[in-house]
């Protein structure tokens, strides 16, 4: 009744007209349960932190009880399902901004803490930095869990990339404002071409025609050619003096040192869509056509993005989206670079924004199978035929891809319980439990992946505790 009224909702809650003991705490439990309720709550987790601040601030006996909630829940984090500490976690960094930093902090310390609550702690750092400063954080809470706060979000570019002459070279043809995609796409191929003679005339002339304007139309690129026509024959006066001539570079090579020399030019996020909006069909232009070549080379966009935004995790998920959104990369080179267990990135696979690209990239999948099923009832209910069979058709293909996703999704977190076996046991609860997220939130996308997961997910009859939770999916 009060979705979008968490003020009035609180006034009417203390309304109540019952004189009890207990009604303050029954009233924040029955708060914390609706707001923790799975698979999830009736209204958005901010609701229930906007009510339960104004809880507060209209009686304020009730902040006690709300930390003291709090309290028991981190207690009991190692029970939690990982859906419900996220939430938590959500509303804790909430309530730590209103109330400004106060709390008891000494249960994430000595032996107080776990290895539950320490990473129910991170997860509540990850999102005061989202809401406030990472000083602010430092200042207001103990010295000795500071190593618990995310970095500060700097990008991080290797030092030793910033005097190569290649990097320079890019950095001076990217141009957010009129892009020269024609120069950025010569010089890419000429640092691929394998220089131990001149080039063949018709690759020349070849050369000096080709230009993409940002409509992706060919046209006459008098410039760009005259550079190539240049860096040739320098080539060219190295094999007459007997030197060698230096070979080619791997296409991986030229697009990791292109993508770090973009990501330091795109100062925003703004100015990172209207690079791509320029250079997009460019940069896709220059992707191998083969399916292993392509994934190759999309695993290396993906990993460059994770390095160099390894502090600073909103910029990571929103350039990854916006590579995904420009067609750069796909969803598999993202989730299999991002799920890699032995990338060896902070936190790995549990970190948050790798969390937030998962959900992403599920979720803009199973939208299009929706958005299919959708056309496809008012197709029928129209009576229109041919749009049916259009309808159907989309609708197949989408919940194919649907299916390949999750497998990968799936098989991802097996390699991961594998990984951690022996080595990390909370890891590998963790891995398990965000499987069962993953499937008990796309339950109704992912019926034909779970009756036929053992043909499907590589590997699942040899791992039992996997196996059996797959199966437990299979009800819901």
């Amino acid at each position: 009744s009060f979705g979008t009224a968490a003020e009035e909702c609180a006034k009417q809650l203390l309304r109540i007209p019952v004189v009890h003991p207990d009604f303050e705490a029954i009233l924040i439990e029955t708060v914390f349960a609706q707001m923790l309720r799975l698979p999830s709550p009736t209204e958005l987790p901010l609701f229930y932190c906007r009510l339960l601040e104004f809880l507060v601030q209209k009686q304020a006996s009730l902040r006690g009880v709300v930390d003291r909630a709090f309290q028991q829940l981190i207690k009991s984090a190692d029970k939690l399902d990982n859906d419900a500490l996220e939430v938590l976690a959500d509303s804790h960094a909430y309530h730590l901004i209103n109330h400004r930093y106060q709390f008891q902090w000494s249960l994430f310390e000595g032996a107080s803490a776990t290895e539950a609550s320490l990473r129910y702690l991170r997860r509540t750092f990850e999102r005061l930095v989202r809401l406030s400063f990472q000083e602010n954080v430092h200042n207001n809470v103990p010295e000795s869990l500071h190593v618990y706060v995310p970095p500060d979000c700097q990008p991080s570019l290797p030092t030793a990339l910033q005097g190569k002459e290649e990097y320079q070279k890019f950095c001076s043809l990217i141009k957010i404002k009129e892009p020269d995609t024609a120069a950025l796409v010569a010089y890419c191929e000429q640092l691929q071409r394998k220089r131990t003679s001149s080039p063949p005339p018709e690759e020349q002339g070849d050369a000096k025609r080709r230009k993409i304007d940002e409509n992706g139309q060919a046209a006459e690129g008098e410039k760009e050619a005259k550079d190539v026509k240049e860096d040739n024959s320098n080539t060219d006066d190295k094999d007459k003096n007997g030197e060698d001539a230096p070979s080619g570079w791997m296409l991986e090579s030229v697009f990791e040192v292109l993508i770090l020399a973009t990501l330091q030019a795109a100062k925003t996020n703004t100015h990172m869509h209207k690079f791509l909006k320029g250079h997009a069909q460019a940069l896709r232009s220059m992707l191998p056509e083969d399916e292993e070549g392509a994934l190759s080379v999309g695993r290396t966009i993906v990993r460059c993005v994770f390095a160099y935004w390894a502090l600073f995790s909103k910029r990571l998920e929103l350039t990854i989206e916006a590579f995904l959104d420009a067609g750069i990369i796909g969803p598999r080179e993202v989730l299999e670079e991002a799920l890699d267990p032995e990338a060896g990135r902070l936190q790995g696979c549990d970190s948050v924004a790798v969390c937030n690209i998962l959900d992403m990239i599920a979720q803009k999948s199973v939208e299009m199978s929706e958005t299919a099923r959708v056309g496809l009832a008012m197709a029928k209910t129209l009576g229109k035929q041919d749009s049916v069979e259009e309808w159907r058709q989309k609708l197949d293909i989408a919940v194919r891809e649907d299916i390949e996703l999750f497998t990968i999704i799936f098989t991802a977190f097996l390699r991961n319980y594998q990984y951690f076996e022996g080595k990390d046991a909370f890891l590998q609860q963790v891995m398990q439990q965000r499987l069962v997220a993953v499937g008990r939130k796309y339950s109704r996308f992912i019926k034909p992946l779970l009756e036929a997961a053992e043909h499907r997910i590589q590997g699942l009859s040899d791992c039992p505790p996997i196996m059996k939770t797959v199966e437990s999916l299979k009800s819901l």
